[in-house]
């Protein structure tokens, strides 16, 4: 029996998802009216596309954008799992799969609780606030990397509040009137048509940051800074991969219009909480031994 590995079946992968782009490009452009025909008859009730262009690069793209993710995950849970002392613990798929339930409970009865400017968006924000004021301690005890980590999760928890425009009363700019597709001061509702995209590559690019990245070739003089490499320690012994690698499976199988966006973006705020929780406490426990030295 031959054996494939993981690589070559992600390759593989990659090369079917190519090769049906240029295929179903090849097909668009020799009848572009028959493919939409055919995309109005299976995307749409009664026949009519909101977003013709939008919905044709959706599923001109879509093996590219959900088959290559899927793959990478069994990738990491099967090389994690091959490891027996890196088993994952039962307690954070548990939280997730719980924590989601509930989600899904307050979604599905229209809870006021899930609204814009409610508790949830509250919860987010000042949940994410409090994690970039710990990575700020943490860059204060010398870890640099923790710098990047504190402006992320500020920029953050302030786009989840629109810079607190709605608590100011202050107008948006005439450019964001124009461009930004809620007419909000944030930037990431300039590219509401590819948020969901956009949530799937974060959330993977993570998921590699804290998995693949350390053990790859061009990778090693960056992932071996003391404090990137303190981090993906950490998080080798906490399984925080656990949390990307939910968030895309979870995005990638959740079917369209019913993307749980407020939900990823609560647990972005609690892995961040969590993670700068334990690189301060691991900062202070370092320099408490090196005192006693």
């Amino acid at each position: 029996m031959i054996a494939i590995s993981n690589n070559t079946v992600l390759a593989l992968t990659l090369f079917l998802s190519i090769a049906w782009v240029l295929i179903f490009t090849t097909y668009a452009y020799i009848d572009f009216d028959g493919v939409m025909s055919f995309l109005s008859t299976y995307l749409s009730s009664d026949g009519n596309i909101e977003r013709p262009k939008s919905a044709f690069l959706r599923v001109l793209f879509a093996p590219i954008i959900h088959l290559p993710p899927l793959v990478y995950l069994w990738m990491v849970a099967s090389e994690n799992y091959a490891k027996p002392h890196t088993k994952i613990p039962v307690l954070l798929p548990v939280f997730l799969l719980f924590y989601f339930g509930f989600y899904k409970y307050l979604d599905i009865n229209n809870s006021v609780y899930l609204a814009e400017d409610n508790l949830a968006e509250w919860f987010t924000f000042i949940l994410s606030l409090i994690a970039a004021l710990l990575f700020s301690g943490c860059a204060m005890m010398g870890n640099r990397f923790a710098i990047f980590l504190g402006l992320a999760w500020f920029v953050f928890a302030m786009e989840e509040i629109s810079w607190g425009q709605r608590i100011f009363g202050f107008e948006s700019p005439t450019f964001f009137l124009e461009f930004n597709y809620q007419q909000e001061f944030t930037l990431h509702n300039f590219f509401n048509p590819v948020m969901d995209l956009a949530y799937i590559f974060v959330n993977t690019l993570l998921l590699f940051f804290l998995t693949t990245f350390q053990h790859m070739n061009w990778a090693y003089k960056i992932s071996h800074f003391s404090s990137i490499q303190l981090l993906l320690r950490l998080s080798d012994r906490y399984k925080l991969w656990v949390f990307p690698w939910f968030l895309v499976l979870l995005f990638i199988l959740s079917p369209p219009g019913s993307k749980p966006y407020e939900f990823v973006e609560q647990q972005w705020a609690i892995f961040g909480f969590f993670l700068a929780i334990i690189l301060l406490r691991e900062l202070c426990t370092i320099r408490r031994l090196r005192s006693g030295l």
